[in-house]
Parts: C-alpha cells; structure tokens; sequence
C-alpha cells in the first residue's frame, strides 16, 4: 500500500459528514490547464473506476457538474472531460508538474484542446506551500476533521510559534524519524505535529471528514491563497491540515518541476565532462520538447554564468525541429550540447559535445529519485 494513501485508508474506516455545511462546500475554484493523457494513459478516462484501493477514481454521469466533481473527489485538484460526463480523482499525485511527468501533457487553458482533461484547482495557484530546501518539494493534501485528534499523542507541541513556523518545524521533526525520501504529516488547530503514520487507539470511534476551504485557513500559506478573509472562531478544534513531503534530489542539486530534474552547475575542468562531473555523479541530457521548457531553462538563475555547456537529449523536438531545424542536419555526432552564453545578450549555439572547451561551466541534470511511492509504476493499465 502506498505511504500516500496508507494512513486515510487505515484512519478513515467509517467516513460521515456531520452537515452539509462541513461537506466539501465548493463555491470558488479556478480552470488552471488542461492535461493531454499519453496512449497508455487512456484507461484512467474511458475504464470507469470506483474502487478506493487503486491511486484513481472515474465517476461517470451524463451532467457532472465541477462542484459535483470537487464533492465526490474531496481534492484539492480535479480532473473533468469537456462533456462533463466523466469525473477523475487522482489520490497520488497533487502537482501539476506529476501529472505532465506520469501521465500526460500539461498545456495551459489557452491550448487546451477538445480532447483534453480540464484541471480545476480550489485556488488559482495550485503550489501553496514553499518549497522548504532546494532539492525537495511539499505539496498540501487537504484539510479534515479528524474525530479526537486532540486526545492522541503529538510528536511535537508548537503553540509558542506562529503556523508558519509551526508547519516548518513540524516537517524537520517528521523528517528524522520518518523516511528521508517521502513523508507525511498532519498540523491541528492547536499547532500540535503528528508524524504519519500515527497509532490510534481502539477505545475511540474513528471518525474523519474532509473540511469546507474556509476551516483550513488558519495556516497562513493557505489562508494567503484565497481572496476573502476568515473567521478563526469557525474552525473546529479537531481539524487537522495534511502535508506531503518529498525528497527528489540529493543534497548537492536543486529540484525543477518545469523540467522535472535534479540541477548542478560547476566549474568545467580537466577532471570532469559533460556527462560526469565527478566519478559518482553522472549526468543526464536534457529533454527540450516545448518552447515553454526551452523558455523556463534559459531564464534559470544558475546559468547566469558567462559560458554554460548542457548536454541535450536527441528527443528534444522544439530544438531540433524548431529553433536549429536548418543545423542539425550538419551535426552528426551522437551527444549534442547547447552552449548558453550569458554577456550583454543571451547568445545560444548547439555543438557537437566532444568539442567543448574551456573555459566554462557544466550543466548537470539528473533523474530524481526513486521514491518508495512511485507514481508511475501505480498507474498501469488495470
């Protein structure tokens, strides 16, 4: 069983609304892309799937409303066909960049196609939680009433902090006694921390309810992402906030969701190349098929050098059938690198890799690490 979903499926035996007011209520969301699914992918729209066990769910009806859809999900993103007949929970991923890495193309609302998932998101910015260190990322799963939480043992008290420092703390807390690579943790009200998953006892009848936006609002990220203002009196004492929090590099490179790898640059020399920097950290070509990867990567901060090589993955469409369509037939080497020049104007050239020279800086990427919840391998066809 999945870490993501191991503890709702183990907490939530018995799932009750105590009102229709503490039902998800949706009355705000935002259209923030469209998702293309791969070939392989298109079971997940036309296999109609209502078993909880598995990372998705497909609700079909012949009018399914967007706040229909929100209901029956109880996610912070949904999924819905332009016919609106076909309704899709994803409960593994929670970020737009996952979605465009396992299961399609992400585009945004203006190249949305006919064929194409809508993606509807509870705030305009699907990202509402900073990233807490360069090379990992946390992404908000909800918010929910959980039956007595306050009479279970937290692993931290944070009530001298205000929430923002509550929720950092809580997360470094996690972090040392759960896995490094991927774990998750619940902030209350009364800024106690639970690292997940908790032991619950068998005296106390479990109860948890997915809550209404507007009782999430005590933790201030969250708060920030909606226009109106809220009422802390509203919030019930035993709601609780979830987090994930997922390591995708190692210590030494910075996460990118646009390109969805681990980063480094570092001075070009005689002891490393432009595939190894050093004899334990190989490096991977970078795959450019979009102009809006091509335009994410040359506004990168990190290349702001005067001189950077980026080895470049043949597969990369917009550069070798777009911007250097009229040179690449002229370049038959099999390892092709970009060279950036940063100076008064951004100048850029593609060379054979083996012709570099210095001086000049490397341009690593790698593939993110592996995580004990992997996204990709759950979603095969059933």
């Amino acid at each position: 069983m999945l870490i993501r979903i191991f503890f709702f499926f183990f907490l939530i035996h018995f799932v009750t609304s105590l009102s229709s007011q503490e039902d998800l209520s949706i009355s705000k969301y935002s259209h923030i892309g469209c998702l293309i699914l791969n070939l392989d992918k298109q079971f997940i729209l036309n296999n109609i799937q209502e078993n909880s066990l598995l990372p998705y769910q497909t609700f079909s009806s012949t009018n399914l409303t967007i706040e229909l859809c929100f209901r029956l999900c109880r996610r912070w993103t949904i999924l819905i066909n332009n016919n609106h007949t076909n309704c899709i929970c994803l409960y593994t991923m929670n970020e737009l960049y996952e979605l465009n890495e396992h299961l399609g193309e992400v585009l945004s609302i203006n190249n949305c196609t006919f064929n194409s998932l809508q993606i509807y998101s509870l705030t305009k910015d699907s990202n509402l939680l900073p990233s807490p260190s360069p090379n990992d990322d946390w992404s908000f799963e909800g918010c929910y009433y959980l039956h007595g939480i306050q009479t279970y043992h937290a692993n931290l008290l944070l009530n001298d902090v205000n929430y923002t420092q509550a929720i950092d703390s809580c997360r470094k807390q996690c972090q040392l006694i759960r896995s490094p690579t991927y774990f998750s943790f619940f902030v209350s009200l009364k800024k106690f921390c639970y690292c997940l998953p908790i032991k619950l006892s068998s005296t106390i009848t479990t109860i948890a309810v997915r809550k209404p936006l507007i009782h999430c609002s005590f933790l201030s990220y969250i708060k920030n992402g909606f226009e109106t203002s809220f009422n802390l009196s509203e919030i019930h004492l035993d709601t609780v906030v979830k987090i994930n929090v997922q390591r995708y590099c190692s210590s030494s490179f910075s996460f990118d969701k646009n390109l969805y790898l681990c980063l480094k640059i570092v001075l070009f020399d005689t002891f490393n190349s432009y595939s190894k920097i050093t004899p334990n950290e190989p490096c991977s070509p970078v795959l450019i098929k979009t102009y809006e990867q091509w335009n994410h990567l040359i506004s990168l901060p990190i290349l702001s050098r005067s001189r950077t090589f980026i080895w470049i993955d043949r597969n990369s469409t917009y550069l070798f059938d777009d911007l250097f369509k009229s040179k690449v037939s002229s370049l038959i080497s099999n390892n092709l690198c970009l060279i950036i020049n940063q100076t008064q104007s951004l100048s850029f050239d593609l060379i054979p890799c083996s012709t570099i020279k210095s001086p000049g800086y490397v341009f690593c990427a790698q593939k993110p690490l592996e995580t004990v919840a992997s996204e990709k391998a759950e979603f095969k066809s059933m």
